[in-house]
């Protein structure tokens, strides 16, 4: 993870509102039985049954709360499939249909993982209708993958600040909408230069990394000591 700690004014203690990923309602998996009695007596020619491919869903490191996606998933009637980024297998006791191991330090990492959610889609004969984050670790590749597999996703341009805490801010304010005033800095020097600019009253701020998650080792400062205290506990 990236160090680096971004600063802000709290201008609220609003909850956050937390998104719940969509899955359609219905999934139709199995052709008619064609032990049905009327279809047998019938005295019209039976026709073929278009049978409609049962769809599946991946989920990129599924760990902490992405564990419950899975599970909703498979209750759905959806296939599930996992991809664990190399060196991030949290809760491998997970049931799925498949498993990936995604390799980052590889130069066609990238290329093999597609091949193979290719090949499990032609040998499973389902369709992949969605390719999904279950953790904040897995937003950046999931995103990659979909864009690349023709699956429902996000523009590509924008993907850094979907996880980049820093970027997310900027892109708020770039928009026009109200956003808090922020830096990120790896040294003291330059968060000392940001405050005595800033210097909020009352004085709020908050000290977090540039790429955390799951509110790990985010501090509610009251004072430019609190803030020095947490800015090299995260930095060390």
């Amino acid at each position: 993870e990236n160090k680096a700690v971004k600063f802000f004014m709290l201008f609220s203690n609003q909850e956050d509102r937390k998104m719940e990923h969509k899955l359609p309602e219905t999934c139709i998996s199995e052709c008619p039985s064609t032990e049905n009695p009327i279809l047998a007596h019938s005295s019209t020619p039976e026709q073929p049954q278009e049978c409609k491919q049962k769809q599946a869903l991946v989920v990129v490191d599924p760990w902490s709360t992405g564990n419950k996606l899975c599970e909703l998933i498979i209750n759905r009637g959806f296939e599930l499939i996992i991809i664990w980024e190399e060196g991030n297998i949290r809760s491998p006791g997970l049931r799925a249909r498949e498993v990936i191991i995604h390799t980052n330090d590889s130069e066609y990492g990238e290329e093999k993982t597609l091949n193979e959610l290719e090949r499990i889609q032609i040998e499973g004969r389902f369709s992949i209708s969605g390719i999904i984050p279950g953790s904040e670790t897995g937003v950046l590749l999931a995103e990659k993958l979909a864009y690349r597999f023709g699956t429902p996703t996000n523009p590509p341009k924008l993907a850094l600040a979907r996880r980049n805490k820093y970027l997310m801010g900027e892109a708020v304010r770039k928009s026009g909408e109200r956003a808090v005033q922020q830096t990120i800095a790896t040294e003291w020097n330059h968060v000392k230069t940001f405050l005595s600019s800033f210097n909020p009253d009352p004085f709020k701020i908050v000290v977090k990394p540039n790429l955390g998650a799951g509110s790990d080792d985010v501090f509610m400062c009251n004072s430019v000591e609190e803030v020095k205290t947490a800015f090299f506990k995260i930095n060390g």
